[in-house]
């Protein structure tokens, strides 16, 4: 028996949908230029406003995909099932590619295509953060950007989806549970719920491991080594999933779910950082 968790699914006409895209598209890169601008210091330059130039357009995806699907994509998911079963395990960027301009990819290595389950290579600029400069020097499937997952390594339940925005979606059986949350089941507001954000310790973006492809947050007042906004950990391993950056004034810049783009500072207490992970905070007393 399929079983599913999801809120309703919404159909919006044409227009409304240009209408929301439009307005995020004018008002959230303007305001997210401004308090980037602000935030990171001025020896990022050029670099600082390509990388939220980058952070808004796959914001603007996601947004798109939410409203056309009616819900996230999940931070795994089937590359190729087979009515809607199996196939090989890959992260949120795939089925977010024809939102990214490149259905060739999504078409080629999908379900259909002439290397259906194959692992893609190409390399993705647009999920390179140009202030990394080590990331710069990588090729092929390496990103910056992750997603929010909430708890590390939650078991499918409404409380994992309440934790943060993304979840494990891949089923290989009609007998798993796959929770599907959408922006209808964020009650603690869309301006305020991290979306995705940038970490010098993200992994491939083909990859289908949370810490690869996710940031977490731990049920802790004192967080483990790593595991707080920018803090100089790691080695680009996908051994810490926090919000982490090489902007010159330290901390991360993160994207909301409502579409708007914001410096996070490092030094920010983590109790503010668990409150803006979590999309449904009174399961966790907040």
């Amino acid at each position: 028996m399929l079983r599913t968790s999801h809120s309703s699914i919404r159909v919006h006409a044409g227009h409304a949908l240009v209408e929301v895209i439009v307005t995020v598209l004018s008002v959230t890169f303007l305001l997210g230029l401004a308090v980037l601008g602000v935030g990171c210091g001025s020896g990022d330059g050029p670099r600082k406003t390509q990388c939220i130039n980058n952070q808004h357009n796959i914001g603007i995806a996601l947004i798109r995909f939410e409203m056309e699907k009616g819900r996230y994509p999940g931070w795994t998911n089937s590359q190729n099932p087979q009515g809607g079963l199996g196939g090989t395990e890959t992260g949120w960027v795939f089925p977010l590619l024809p939102y990214l301009d490149r259905q060739d990819l999504y078409s080629y290595y999908g379900a259909a295509g002439k290397q259906a389950g194959a692992t893609p290579t190409e390399y993705l600029k647009i999920l390179i953060c140009p202030s990394d400069k080590d990331a710069l020097k990588k090729t092929g499937t390496h990103g910056n950007y992750v997603v929010n997952t909430g708890l590390l390594g939650d078991v499918p339940s409404e409380r994992e989806a309440a934790a943060g925005v993304f979840t494990r979606q891949y089923r290989a059986s009609d007998d798993d549970l796959v929770m599907m949350p959408s922006s209808r089941s964020i009650t603690d507001g869309l301006a305020t719920t991290i979306l995705f954000s940038e970490n010098i310790d993200a992994g491939d973006w083909t990859s289908a491991d949370e810490g690869c492809v996710g940031i977490a947050w731990e049920e802790k007042a004192e967080p483990s080594k790593g595991a707080r906004i920018g803090e100089s950990a790691g080695a680009g391993k996908c051994e810490y999933p926090r919000p982490s950056s090489h902007h010159t004034a330290g901390g991360a810049v993160v994207t909301f779910c409502d579409g708007h783009t914001q410096f996070i500072d490092k030094n920010i207490a983590y109790s503010v950082y668990q409150e803006m992970m979590t999309s449904q905070g009174k399961l966790f007393g907040q």
